[in-house]
């Protein structure tokens, strides 16, 4: 009988000790192939339990403007996970074709995340687990060869409830899809010779139209990809120099795009407002 119980309670610390141990080695970061893209299949569930998987929108960033990637430029991303109450978060994150072949090339940028499989992911770090309600985790992105087209960037984020197990945690996946800018060499040029004026701005600026002509239609984002001014019917008439964008409302301070749309070719112009 005693042989028997000290074999239980034996038995009991031995699992206590595997599960509070599985549970405590992904503090430093996720193993590869859980971000729930189609050829990982998996995302953090598959060691941590706790409500059903759940899809989010607007946790990956850039500042890739809406026109797409231009080949071989390198952009710099944000993973923002947000969970009142909560304290410890993990994620991983990878850019992939439906093969699993990872696109472009992930850059780590501080000491909170670090690149897994070959330069297939990224991930956490144990010193990028902490957060008060919230975890930001910041990265940077060479875009790849011309020719590549679209990019999905797949992402699975662990948001933990700090028992130091695997149970009673929360897992949330999250896509982001950029498009390759696939604008002509002729078109870049004109693009360089659109000019703003002033710039930096307050509440309005003159936009150079020598090379446009016809109806514009000119949208203006924040870094975030955020709409957060629009007009849509501006006619632009050959020879016209100018025009005197107002805004309807006053733009935070900050850095915002400016995107114009004539004769379905798009241009990205770059502004500060003050």
């Amino acid at each position: 009988m005693k042989k028997t119980l000290f074999v239980l309670i034996l038995l009991f610390f031995v699992v206590l000790f595997f599960v509070s141990n599985n549970a405590k080695s992904y503090d430093s970061g996720a193993p590869d192939g859980f971000t729930g893209s189609p050829s990982n299949g998996q995302t953090c569930v598959m060691c941590h339990s706790g409500a059903p998987v759940s899809v989010l929108s607007n946790v990956i960033s850039n500042n890739i403007p809406t026109s797409g990637y231009v080949p071989g430029n390198t952009y710099s991303f944000t993973a923002q996970i947000n969970r009142f109450g909560h304290s410890v978060f993990g994620f991983q994150i990878s850019p992939q074709d439906n093969s699993g072949n990872v696109l472009g090339t992930l850059v780590d940028v501080d000491f909170e995340t670090q690149i897994t499989g070959f330069g297939t992911y990224i991930t956490h770090t144990v010193s990028g687990i902490s957060g008060v309600n919230s975890k930001t985790w910041s990265f940077d992105w060479i875009a790849p060869s011309a020719g590549t087209g679209s990019v999905t960037f797949y992402g699975a984020f662990n948001v933990t409830n700090g028992n130091g197990t695997s149970g009673g945690d929360s897992i949330f996946t999250s896509t982001l899809t950029i498009n390759e800018n696939t604008v002509s060499i002729e078109e870049n040029l004109i693009q360089e010779r659109i000019g703003i004026y002033p710039n930096p701005i307050s509440d309005y600026f003159m936009l150079d139209v020598k090379e446009l002509e016809g109806e514009m239609k000119l949208t203006i984002y924040n870094l975030s990809g955020e709409k957060c001014f629009e007009e849509n019917t501006i006619k632009i008439i050959k020879g016209e120099e100018s025009k005197k964008i107002i805004f309807d409302h006053k733009l935070l301070a900050g850095t915002y795009l400016v995107e114009i749309v004539v004769k379905n070719k798009k241009y990205i112009k770059k502004i500060i407002v003050l």
